[in-house]
């Protein structure tokens, strides 16, 4: 285990932004598919 903690804090709200997860988009500017308002 290790003694040392980082948090990555990004905004993913901005025009562009996506998130992937095994090759699919999970979120794209801010809104995850499950949301309304998601475009794939």
């Amino acid at each position: 285990d290790s003694a040392v903690h980082v948090d990555l804090i990004t905004d993913m709200r901005a025009d562009g932004t996506r998130m992937e997860v095994d090759g699919e988009t999970i979120q794209r500017d801010g809104v995850f598919r499950w949301e309304d308002g998601f475009e794939g």
